[in-house]
């Protein structure tokens, strides 16, 4: 997945969860949910970057129209 793409479907997904429960903490990327102990999904998207984007990719092939 390109940088771009990544940033796009990121963004789809945070508003998918957010949005539609006024809550982030069923997405996958958020501290509940990407498993390191309440890490927010900002700095666990830098520090595990690869692991961001594998979560992403994931959602994205779940979630396809």
């Amino acid at each position: 997945m390109d940088a771009v793409k990544y940033i796009k479907v990121q963004h789809g997904m945070c508003d998918a969860f957010f949005l539609a429960t006024h809550t982030c903490k069923n997405c996958p990327l958020s501290m509940d949910k990407n498993g390191h102990n309440n890490m927010p999904c900002a700095v666990f998207r830098v520090q595990f970057p690869e692991e961001a984007v594998a979560i992403v990719e994931k959602w994205e092939k779940e979630n396809e129209k």
